[in-house]
């Protein structure tokens, strides 16, 4: 990827994460709100969530739950030592396309068509080494 490619990538990103912060601190300010109320008006200002040419890595596990929103997951790397877990809820969908997920001791790789959860299916790649699907 070309230097300038990459700065408007990372300016996105930086802007796009500015816009979700300022509206989290502004539900904030106006008083205290619990988990529940604070992702139910997170999904009314932002109903999809795109994850697209970006490297999640985590410590310990990534977890990618579409249950207010869908969401789309394409050209990504998604890595976590013990468990990556993408799952749906009733109404939602979790589209992971062109993509891989890996664990230490699993690894998916997308690189035809795409994994679709939808309505409370689940794909799971766990501690044991084990991956699993539930629908």
């Amino acid at each position: 990827m070309d230097p300038i490619t990459q700065l408007l990538r990372d300016f996105a990103v930086a802007i796009a994460s500015q816009t979700v912060f300022d509206f989290v601190k502004g539900l904030l300010w106006k008083g205290s709100l619990g988990q529940s109320e604070l992702a139910t008006k997170l999904s009314e200002e932002f109903p999809s969530l795109s994850v697209e040419n970006a490297e999640v890595l985590a410590g310990t596990v990534v977890e990618f739950f579409a249950q207010r929103g869908d969401i789309t997951i394409k050209d990504t790397r998604i890595y976590a030592e013990d468990s990556v877990w993408m799952r749906s809820a009733r109404g939602t969908k979790l589209s992971l396309t062109d993509s891989s997920t890996q664990t230490s001791r699993t690894r998916i790789d997308v690189t035809r068509g795409s994994i679709q959860a939808q309505g409370g299916a689940e794909v799971r790649q766990n501690p044991n080494g084990s991956i699993s699907f539930r629908t």
